[in-house]
């Protein structure tokens, strides 16, 4: 019902005026340009104009901001900010005839609607103005006394009494009106409405205190971009450009720098980076045209060094004098750890020493909008995270209310954590104020923060505006839109933890909320995968001489791959995680401990030879354990075993067999206190522990029968029939005998 009757109020009021003749098309053609001041001043009390073109009506459209149609006219200066009854405004602004034809008697009306916006949607009727729609009553008429020239510029000034408004004061009367400076003038004998620029005053009675009732906490986020998780070294060039004067975070900083109710939501690690590859020395040991290219590259790779090392001087100087919360470790995402039993770690800002003493009042949790679900507020409550921002447009509406809700609110788990919904159309007018104008960027925003205030001025409200990592600002737009937030009489500048410790406000919600559909950052199962890679890597850094050098590493790998910078760039991601994972396996599989060949046992007892190889660059300590998948096979000694560096070492493992079979041996490494470590290398060994029995059997039976065909053949021979006689014996050798002399 508000809504309807603020419409209609604001349609009779606009009806009243009307461009006195239509706009035609001119053509473009810019020149070099001249400065010439306007003159004639005039002022017309109640004239208006009418027109027979509709109302444009633009309700439920993203937020626009007004401006000059034909981009004709700049204004340089519409103040005081809050008009009170006995200021006098005071309006400049330059023309420029961008066409090829020249204007004579170029004036510029200065128009104001005397209706108070009421409704938030009636901010967008007037967004939507076009050159042919009215402008409001007229208060002033600027007139240039030369021909307008293709390419010249023009200024034109006005200062009006606020008395002759003739609007209402006290607690009705207040509140932003629209303002119009309408371009007419004589191109080719007819006279026309050339351009016009649309915009708002806040109409603000001094006599009239007004309720601070509208608490607003503005957070922007201070993130950096995507980086090789194990090899950061090799993106330093890209951590350096960040930095640079036209890039994000330098914007950031400038635009907030005199704004220290601004709350900055910080990834330490962030700050740590940069600070990093800003020290990072190059050594040039190279000569001739090699060492002339270096040394180039050096040069550059220096200046880069020197504006980033300037940047995290000038956040150690602004930072202090803002709420400064702190965000997971490389701003983690929430939702792959919803996968595992694991919460996500809370930041160590003091292990961080670049940020020197900066003192952190909470951690924040604010998750992407793909990822934001009441399971991930419970993740975040879980893990330690009491704050989560909620970016714009992901809650659901739970009905059509007549007002703005208020920006806090807890799920209907009752999580643990206070949930601040940012405002959409706020934090939009300052994510893209769709002009470079700092006084118009000013006026659009200060007028929907008046129609929010006055929804239930007697009813207190907080208010969130979120600066996301897509936040990059023009400076000079920023700071006028942040400046202008807190001088306003209606509005209590709050951070987040001040917010959150407060009793909440009566209209705040419970609400149930569902993810929407959109891609993950990891595969189903993936994050568990790597985090399960992640924990057998640091069992097995166990047992070396100093694990920090494997674990660190790949601790920050993991926390850098769940960085929510990857949304704008899965395809690289999802090579990172393989890349990861190729490590993790490389490292667990640099200790290698195999025979030779496989290996035949024939006994029941008898000593493995293994061959251990230490493919690390450090020294290691661990004991060998033989796991037979067979009982067959046993192996119940553990052999210790040291080695340095990049070398080889061969070892035997006494084993024992109690059968026969083919068994496979894994190889364990166990850390110093037992514990099992790792797996390196499987092989088979053929047991035949009966072979030794059998042949020991054969060996002794075909002995015994050696022994037995001897004692037979013996006795045999002692009966032959053969055997001769001693006397025979003799008649034998004496026939010899005489043989022998017969031959003589």
């Amino acid at each position: 019902m508000h809504s309807f009757v603020a419409v209609v109020l604001f349609a009779c009021a606009v009806l009243m005026a009307a461009p006195a003749t239509p706009a035609h098309s001119l053509p473009d053609e810019p020149s070099p340009s001249s400065v010439t001041p306007a003159s004639s001043s005039q002022i017309l009390q109640s004239y208006s104009y009418s027109s027979g073109m509709p109302l444009a009506s633009t309700v439920g459209r993203s937020v626009e901001q007004p401006g000059s149609k034909r981009s004709m006219m700049e204004l340089s200066e519409l103040s005081p900010t809050l008009v009170e009854q006995d200021d006098e405004l005071r309006a400049s602004l330059r023309v420029t005839n961008t066409t090829s034809q020249p204007i004579s008697n170029a004036t510029v009306h200065f128009n104001m609607t005397r209706v108070r916006f009421m409704t938030r949607s009636g901010l967008d009727v007037w967004d939507a103005q076009e050159l042919e729609d009215a402008g409001g009553t007229r208060l002033m008429s600027e007139t240039l006394d030369e021909v307008l020239e293709p390419g010249s510029t023009a200024s034109f000034q006005f200062k009006v009494d606020a008395r002759q408004f003739g609007l209402l004061t006290g607690l009705e009367g207040w509140g932003p009106r629209g303002i119009t400076f309408e371009l007419v003038g004589d191109v080719e004998g007819q006279t026309q409405r050339i351009d016009a620029f649309y915009t708002y005053v806040l109409w603000y009675p001094a006599a009239d205190a007004v309720e601070q009732n509208l608490s607003v906490a503005t957070v922007a986020a201070i993130t950096g971009v995507t980086s090789d998780p194990l090899n950061p070294d090799a993106n330093a060039g890209q951590v350096l450009a960040q930095t640079g004067s036209d890039e994000r975070l330098p914007r950031v900083l400038k635009a907030v720098e005199n704004s220290e109710h601004v709350g900055l939501a910080v990834d330490a690690a962030t700050i740590q980076s940069i600070q990093d590859a800003a020290t990072v020395t190059t050594e040039d040991d190279s000569t001739s045209e090699e060492a002339a290219a270096e040394t180039v590259e050096s040069t550059q790779a220096s200046f880069e060094q020197g504006v980033a090392s300037r940047w995290v001087d000038a956040f150690l100087e602004v930072a202090p004098k803002h709420e400064l919360l702190s965000l997971p470790t490389f701003d983690a995402s929430f939702a792959p750890y919803l996968a595992t039993a694991a919460d996500v770690p809370t930041p160590r800002t003091r292990a961080y020493g670049a940020l020197g003493d900066l003192s952190f009042t909470s951690p924040i949790a604010w998750p992407v909008a793909s990822d934001f679900s009441t399971s991930v507020l419970n993740r975040a409550a879980s893990s330690g995270y009491p704050i989560t921002v909620a970016q714009s447009q992901v809650l659901p509406d739970s009905e059509a209310l007549p007002y703005t809700r208020s920006g806090t609110f807890k799920t209907e788990e009752d999580s643990e954590t206070t949930v601040f919904d940012a405002d959409e159309r706020i934090t939009e007018l300052l994510l893209n104020p769709g002009t470079e104008n700092p006084i118009q960027a000013r006026q659009r925003l200060i007028a929907e923060l008046a129609v929010l205030s006055k929804e239930r001025p007697n009813e207190q409200r907080n208010v969130v505006i979120a600066l996301d990592r897509s936040w990059s600002p023009d400076p000079a737009v920023a700071q006028a839109q942040l400046t202008a937030i807190s001088g306003l009489p209606w509005i209590r500048t709050a951070g987040l933890s001040e917010l959150a410790g407060q009793e909440q406000p009566v209209d705040a919600e419970r609400v149930t909320v569902t993810s929407p559909q959109s891609p993950a950052l990891f595969a189903q199962g993936e994050f568990a995968q790597l985090r399960d890679n992640q924990r057998a890597l640091v069992r097995f850094a166990t047992v070396t001489e100093d694990p920090s050098l494997i674990t660190e590493p790949h601790w920050r790998a993991v926390s850098r791959l769940t960085s929510q910078a990857w949304y704008s760039n899965t395809s690289e991601h999802a090579t990172a995680v393989a890349a990861f994972n190729e490590s993790v396996s490389g490292l667990m599989n640099s200790i290698n401990i195999v025979p030779s060949s496989d290996i035949n046992m024939i006994s029941t007892g008898a000593e493995i030879p293994l061959t251990v190889q230490n493919n690390l660059d450090q020294d290691v300590s661990f004991s060998v354990q033989l796991s037979p998948s067979d009982s067959r096979l046993q192996a119940p000694t553990t052999l210790p075993v040291q080695i340095t560096a990049s070398s080889t070492q061969s070892i035997r493992i006494p084993v024992t067999a109690v059968g026969s079979g083919n068994v496979e041996v894994k190889v364990q490494i166990l850390d110093e206190s037992g514990k099992y470590v790792a797996t390196s290398g499987v092989f088979r060994v053929r047991v035949r522990a009966d072979w030794e029995n059998v042949g020991t059997g054969v060996v002794l039976g075909l002995l015994a029968l050696l022994l037995a065909g001897g004692i037979w053949r013996t006795v045999r021979r002692g009966h032959s029939e053969r055997r001769v006689s001693a006397l025979d014996s003799k008649e034998a050798l004496a026939l010899v005998e005489a043989e022998a002399e017969e031959r003589k």
